[in-house]
C-alpha cells in the first residue's frame, strides 16, 4: 500500500478517490486490488467502508441560543450570556416549596437535567407525584409542589360488651383509647390502642369482655338453695333453707358482686337441733333418758310405786331445743278413813297407798259390805262398810245428775253401790265422789257432778295478741295468734292453738324480732350508726372516707325492710380530673400532633396545610380551659377572597 502524503488534506485526498486516515491524517491507496472493505466506521464516522464525518452539529444539541461547533466525534457550545454548562443550560430557581415535608437534594443552584423529591413525616402522607425536574429552559416541571396530608385512623375496632373512649370524629397519630367492660363483663387483652404515624391503630384487634360470675355457691348437708342455675353473675340472690329439725348458720340470703365474690360470705351450714337429755323428775323415770334427740323426738315418763304422776306422760323435743312439759310423781296419801254409823276402826295414821282398815259394828248391828277397805293410788279409800240392824232395809233409786247416766240398775240395799259417768267424755268429766253408797239407813252416800271440760284463757305470746273470744273455751275450740306489729316480728310456729280433750292448750307460737344483719360495706365509704341490732325502718347513712377524691352516688340513707333485708345503697366514685378533648380540626389547616391529655391552659398552633393558596385568619393558637372546653381559633380561608 502507497501513501500520498502530498495529498495532505481530507479534501484533496477525498477528490482523487483515495482513502483518508483521520487518526493521522494522510491520504493513502492501494497499489493492489482492494480485498477488504471496511464495514463499520470509528466513531464520529459513518457511510463505511468510506467512513464519511459525522456533523454532530446537524442536530442542533446547544440550547437556548448557543452556537454549535463540530468537532472530530463531538461539538462544543459557545453560549451566551446568562447560560450554563456544555449545552447552554438556564438555571432553575429554589423548587416549589412543600408546607410541612421536606425535598432533596438541596443544592445552591439548580440546572437541567437534576431532579428533586418532596417527601413528608412520619406522620403525614404525600399527595401527588413526589418527583419534579428542571428543564432545559430553566422551568420546572410543575410550580406546585405536593403536599403532606397529616395521617388519621379510622374508628378503633369495637368491642363487644364494652366501649372506648375518647369518641371522637377523627384519630390523629398519637392519639390514644382505652377501652372498658360494662359491669357485667371482666376485661382480657391490652386495653389501650394507639392511632399510629402510619394511620393505623396499634391493635387491630379489640380486648375480649368476658362476662363476670361467681363461683357455684357450696353444697350444704341438711339443707339446699336456690335457684338452681349454671352461671351466677353479680345481681343474683341465692337463699339458703334447712330441713325440719336443722338450723341455719350464717346469711339466708347472698348476693353475687361486681368483683365476683359472694356478700356475705358463703359460709352457711345446716346444723343438726338437738335437745339435751330429758330431765330427770324426783320418785319417776324417763325411757330413753339419753340419745340423741331431735324436734319432734318424745320420751316416755312413769313414777315409783306409791307415786302418781301429775301432767302428760310424755315429752317433746321442741323445735327450740327445749322439751315440753314434764310430769311430777307424788306420793299420795289418804285421808282419814271414812267413819260408819255404828262403826268404828283402830286409827293408824299416817295412811298410804296399800294400807288398809278394818271396821267393827256394835252388837246391835251387822257388818255389810267390804272390810277392810284399802287406802289407793290415788289417795282415795275403796268403799267402806256399814253396819245395818239385824232388819232388812232397802235403798231408794240413785240421785240423778245432769249430763250422767249409772248402773247397776236397782233393787239396792244397804252397802250397795253405784258408778255414774258422763254422757258425753269429751265435753264433760266427772268431778265429785264416785261411786256412791246405799247406807245403813236407805239413804245415798254425796255423789259426784258432770261438769263442762274447759280451758283456760289461750296463754300469751311475748309480742303477740289473738282476737278476743267469748269463754268459756271447750275441747275443739280454736285460737290463732298474730305478731302485735308485723313490721317489727314474725311468727314462728303453728298461729292455731287448740282445746284438748284433757281441758290444755295444744303449743302455741313465738313472735321473732325482725332484724337485718349488717348494712352491706362499701369501697372508700363508711356508713353510721355502725352498731347492731338493726330492725325495720332503721336507717343507715353512708359517706365517702376522702370527700375531696370520691363522692356518693345512688341513694342515701339506706333503710332496713320489713323483710330483713336493706334497700340498695350508694358507691364512691372517684372525682375525675378536667381534661379537653383533641383540638377541633379545621379545613385545610393542621396542628403539630401533641400527646393527650390536654389539660388547662395547654395550648395548641395552627398552620394551613398549603401556605401558597391559604392563610389563617382568627385566634392562634387556642388554649384548653378550666372547664374542659377549647377558645375558637382560625380557618384557613383561600388566598385573594374576602
Amino acid at each position: 500500500m502507497t501513501t500520498l502524503k502530498l495529498m495532505s488534506s481530507f479534501s484533496n485526498c477525498n477528490r482523487w478517490g483515495c482513502c483518508w486516515d483521520r487518526f493521522n491524517e494522510f491520504c493513502f491507496h492501494s497499489s493492489y486490488k482492494v480485498i477488504r472493505l471496511r464495514t463499520t466506521c470509528p466513531p464520529g464516522f459513518a457511510n463505511p467502508p468510506r467512513c464519511d464525518d459525522i456533523d454532530e452539529c446537524l442536530s442542533n444539541p446547544c440550547l437556548n441560543g448557543g452556537s454549535c461547533n463540530d468537532e472530530i466525534n463531538g461539538y462544543t457550545c459557545t453560549c451566551p450570556a446568562g447560560t450554563f454548562g456544555d449545552l447552554c443550560y438556564k438555571e432553575c430557581g429554589p423548587p416549589p416549596p412543600i408546607s410541612l415535608g421536606s425535598f432533596e437534594p438541596i443544592l445552591a443552584t439548580y440546572q437541567a437535567p437534576v431532579s428533586v423529591t418532596y417527601k413528608c413525616p412520619d406522620s403525614y402522607t404525600l399527595q401527588g407525584d413526589p418527583t419534579i425536574d428542571c428543564l432545559n429552559d430553566g422551568s420546572w416541571t410543575r410550580s406546585v409542589a405536593p403536599t403532606c396530608r397529616l395521617n388519621t385512623c379510622g374508628i378503633p375496632p369495637e368491642l363487644n360488651g364494652g366501649s372506648y373512649s375518647p369518641l371522637q370524629f377523627t384519630y390523629y397519630p398519637g392519639t390514644t383509647v382505652t377501652y372498658s367492660c360494662d359491669d357485667a363483663y371482666d376485661i382480657s387483652g391490652n386495653i389501650l390502642n394507639e392511632c399510629l404515624t402510619s394511620g393505623t391503630w396499634s391493635e387491630s384487634t379489640p380486648p375480649m369482655c368476658i362476662l363476670k360470675e361467681c363461683p357455684t355457691p357450696n353444697t350444704i348437708s341438711g339443707g339446699s338453695f336456690s335457684p338452681l342455675n349454671t352461671r351466677y353473675i353479680p345481681g343474683v340472690v341465692v337463699t339458703y333453707t334447712c330441713l325440719f329439725g336443722y338450723e341455719l348458720t350464717g346469711s339466708m340470703d347472698i348476693t353475687c358482686q361486681d368483683d365476683k365474690s359472694w356478700n356475705p360470705p358463703n359460709s352457711q351450714s345446716c346444723n343438726l337441733l338437738v335437745c339435751p337429755d330429758p330431765p330427770s323428775i324426783m320418785n319417776g323415770n324417763v325411757d330413753p333418758s339419753t340419745g340423741t334427740f331431735q324436734p319432734g323426738d318424745s320420751v316416755t315418763y312413769s313414777c315409783e310405786n306409791d307415786y302418781i304422776m301429775h301432767g302428760s306422760a310424755v315429752s317433746t323435743c321442741q323445735i327450740n331445743q327445749a322439751w315440753s312439759a314434764t310430769p311430777a310423781c307424788e306420793l299420795e296419801m289418804c285421808g282419814d278413813p271414812p267413819t260408819i254409823d255404828d262403826g268404828t276402826f283402830p286409827p293408824a295414821p299416817p295412811y298410804t297407798p296399800g294400807k288398809t282398815v278394818m271396821y267393827t259394828c256394835s252388837g246391835t248391828h251387822t257388818l255389810n259390805g267390804p272390810n277392810p277397805i284399802t287406802c289407793q293410788d290415788d289417795g282415795t279409800w275403796t268403799a267402806s262398810p256399814v253396819c245395818i240392824l239385824t232388819e232388812s232395809v232397802e235403798c231408794s233409786n240413785p240421785p240423778a245428775i245432769a249430763d250422767a247416766t249409772f248402773t247397776p240398775a236397782p233393787p239396792y240395799t244397804p252397802t250397795d253401790t253405784v258408778s255414774y259417768s258422763c254422757i258425753d267424755s269429751t265435753t264433760h268429766k266427772l268431778e265429785g265422789p264416785n261411786p256412791i253408797q246405799c247406807g245403813a239407813d236407805g239413804c245415798w252416800t254425796t255423789g259426784p257432778v258432770c261438769v263442762l271440760i274447759e280451758c283456760g284463757d289461750p296463754p300469751t305470746v311475748a309480742d303477740g295478741t289473738f282476737p278476743p273470744g267469748a269463754p268459756p273455751y271447750t275441747p275443739g275450740d280454736m285460737v290463732t295468734y298474730s305478731c302485735s306489729d308485723s313490721t317489727m316480728h314474725t311468727l314462728e310456729g303453728d298461729p292455731k292453738i287448740t282445746c284438748g280433750a284433757d281441758g290444755r292448750w295444744s303449743a302455741g307460737p313465738t313472735c321473732i324480732l325482725i332484724e337485718c344483719y349488717d348494712p352491706p360495706t362499701i369501697a372508700d365509704g363508711s356508713f353510721t350508726p355502725g352498731t347492731a341490732p338493726y330492725t325495720p325502718t332503721d336507717t343507715v347513712t353512708y359517706s365517702c372516707t376522702d370527700p375531696t377524691t370520691h363522692k356518693l352516688e345512688g341513694p342515701n340513707p339506706i333503710i332496713c325492710e320489713a323483710d330483713g333485708r336493706w334497700s340498695a345503697g350508694p358507691v364512691c366514685v372517684a372525682i375525675g380530673s378536667v381534661e379537653c378533648g383533641n383540638p377541633p380540626a379545621i379545613a385545610d389547616g393542621t396542628f403539630p400532633p401533641g400527646t393527650p391529655p390536654y389539660t388547662p391552659t395547654d395550648t395548641v398552633l395552627y398552620s394551613c396545610i398549603n401556605p401558597t393558596t391559604h392563610k389563617l385568619e382568627g385566634p392562634n393558637p387556642i388554649q384548653c380551659g378550666a372547664d374542659g372546653c377549647w377558645t375558637t381559633g382560625p380557618v384557613c380561608v383561600l388566598i385573594g377572597t374576602n
